[in-house]
């Protein structure tokens, strides 16, 4: 299953993963300054979209 995690239009982790069930992985958000983004997590079960806030 491959899984995408873009915030704000730029692609922070695109991962294919053959194990069913596992589905965790983790993403480094140290990279991005400080404010609020909008995460978009599309993977073949569909999409979730959730606000995120980087203090």
């Amino acid at each position: 299953m491959k899984t995408t995690i873009q915030a704000n239009r730029s692609i922070l982790k695109s991962e294919q993963n053959n194990n069913v069930g596992d589905n965790n992985f983790t993403v480094k958000l140290a990279e991005l300054s400080s404010g609020i983004y909008f995460l978009k997590i599309n993977n073949p079960n569909g999409q979730i979209i959730t606000k995120l806030i980087k203090q």
